[in-house]
């Protein structure tokens, strides 16, 4: 029974540690794409608020994703 126990620990941590490597992966990815001009989408035409706002990054609107971060830092 400890070995039971001891083997799905040994699995949740490893589901875990997966996971938190994906999240954090993606979420780099997410701003490195932001933050450079050769990489992220903007619309052509509009006034420069609309193409600010249409900004975007593997479909992950830029404008939302840095609001996002600022919540998570405070």
């Amino acid at each position: 029974m400890k070995e039971k126990i001891k083997t799905i620990c040994l699995i949740l941590i490893t589901i875990s540690i997966i996971i938190f490597a994906v999240a954090y992966a993606f979420r780099t990815l997410i701003d490195i794409g932001c933050s450079s001009p050769k990489l992220f989408y903007m619309s052509k035409t509009g006034t420069g608020i609309e193409k600010l706002g249409s900004m975007s990054f593997l479909d992950v609107k830029c404008a939302f994703w840095s609001k996002l971060f600022q919540l998570q830092i405070q």
